[in-house]
This record gives structure tokens, sequence and C-alpha cells, in this order.
């Protein structure tokens, strides 16, 4: 009975390393290279989240290239764009 638990392990214990090396091998990743044509932004540099920022329950995408932030937008048409952005403080007004 030991026996049979613990190939019943080893094989739930395989399935699960083989899951996550094929997901590490085949995820989408930034490559990360500093040398690009010029012009043309570094993939290193980037990186996208997600947040809501203007605090209407919806997260807005963020892309973020070196240390700045921008919208990642779509318009009427599908074509993605980039705005940027600031946030202000809320103004606190004492009575």
């Amino acid at each position: 009975m030991i026996e049979n638990n613990s190939k019943y392990f080893i094989g739930v214990l395989g399935a699960v390393l083989g899951w996550i090396l094929a997901y590490y091998c085949f995820t989408n990743k930034i490559p990360n290279v500093n040398k690009v044509q010029s012009d043309y932004a570094i993939p290193s540099k980037l990186e996208i989240k997600l947040e809501d920022n203007d605090g209407n329950g919806e997260k807005e995408t963020i892309l973020r290239y070196n240390r700045t932030n921008y919208l990642l937008k779509i318009n009427e048409e599908g074509t993605p764009y980039i705005l940027p952005y600031d946030i202000k403080p809320i103004e606190v007004i004492q009575k």
C-alpha cells in the first residue's frame, strides 16, 4: 500500500513539475537586451501593470518605460497608443 502511495505521489509531483517547466519555457517574456535599433524602446526597460488610478473600480493598463508611466489605451480602430499622465494628490480643505 505504501509503495502505491509513493508511486502516486511521484506521478503527481512529476506532472506538476512538468507543467511548471512548460509554463516557464513557453510564456511570453520580455527579452533582456540593451542594444536595439535607434528610435526603438529597449524591451528590458518595459513594464506593464494594472492599477485603478482614478478610483472608479476599474483597472487601467499602465506601461512603464525607463521609470516613466504611460496609459496604454486602444483607439476606436483597435490600434494601441500611449498617453503620459500624472496623478495629482487629493486636496484637503480644512473647515
